[in-house]
């Protein structure tokens, strides 16, 4: 997450990235109160382009099996990633059985749509003995589990399904940051994420 300006406005962009098997990388632009702006993504061989309008999206996906056009109503409860939330999350003030109601952008291959879903605080626990509260978005086709740490809202933990991929289930940990090897040595940045498989 970094301050910037898109089309001489001020706003926020979002960069994910992943390595592996199949790499992907995601940029975001929002503007400053949160809302979808432009995002431009690949997964392997794909990739999508989408400009986010008051009440509409439009742009296209690229692919092995040939390209879509995109366009669909939008709104202002929109969610276009799980990078997204984790930007919004320590934004937002959590407590017990809070939910609230969503749209989701769904991009694949071969359709797209804004679908309705629900976040939702499903209960408790710990990560690296940090208090956490559970967080599931709900969509019709999956669900995606966060653990967020109860003080500051941070993502401490994810597991979404990938059906396409050829695993069960992806899962990021927040890795702790190591100890500077040498005096004077720049740890690494804290809240970079591993993927344990």
């Amino acid at each position: 997450l970094d301050s910037a300006v898109h089309a001489g406005a001020a706003s926020w962009l979002i960069v994910e990235t992943r390595t592996g098997a199949v790499p992907a990388a995601e940029s975001l632009f929002v503007d400053r109160s949160m809302r979808p702006v432009q995002l431009t993504g690949i997964l392997g061989a794909a990739r999508v382009t989408l400009a986010f309008g008051r009440d509409s999206i439009f742009g296209g996906t690229t692919g092995p099996g040939g390209r879509q056009t995109v366009i669909l109503e939008g709104g202002p409860n929109l969610v276009v990633s799980t990078a997204m939330l984790e930007a919004l999350f320590p934004l937002l003030e959590w407590t017990p059985y809070r939910e609230d109601s969503v749209e989701v952008l769904v991009v694949d291959h071969v359709s797209s749509a804004v679908v309705p879903g629900v976040v939702a605080v499903i209960g408790e626990d710990t990560v690296d003995s940090r208090p956490a509260w559970i967080v599931v978005l709900r969509a019709p086709s999956r669900s995606v589990l966060f653990w967020l740490d109860q003080q500051t809202g941070g993502l401490l933990r994810l597991q979404q399904p990938l059906p396409l991929n050829g695993a069960s289930m992806l899962e990021y940990r927040l890795r702790a940051t190591p100890a500077p090897s040498m005096p004077g040595a720049v740890p690494p940045p804290v809240g970079r994420w591993r993927i344990p498989f």
